[in-house]
């Protein structure tokens, strides 16, 4: 990434940010790397102490693989945003299926 992550000014608001990048097994060290930014800005955001703006909340979705709003409202660990998650990544055809066996399941309960 090209882009320098600039800390925002202003109060921070809680994230997931730190659960997303061990979800996806990445040191704060790595994750700094890969959006230009420092480990110690990569803490702070993780903890609350300080905010990001938009373009650095879109390179750190970016380095997760994750949607931006997964940062601010999605905790990896709850069962439903992981099938989500999982969701997201199917083929449409395959999203479609999915759906189908869906509303399948529900009909016969």
């Amino acid at each position: 990434m090209s882009k320098k992550v600039l800390p925002q000014q202003g109060t921070a608001k809680p994230n997931f940010v730190r659960k997303w990048r061990q979800a996806r097994g990445l040191s704060q060290e790595k994750l700094a790397d890969l959006i230009d930014a420092t480990t110690s800005t990569i803490s702070r955001i993780e903890t609350g102490k300080q905010g990001f703006t938009a373009e650095a909340q879109e390179a750190i979705a970016q380095a997760l693989n994750v949607d931006k709003i997964d940062l601010l409202c999605h905790d990896p660990d709850n069962q439903m945003n992981t099938i989500s998650e999982e969701i997201r990544k199917a083929t449409p055809e395959q999203q479609e299926q999915i759906s189908r066996i869906v509303r399948a399941l529900l009909a016969s309960g």
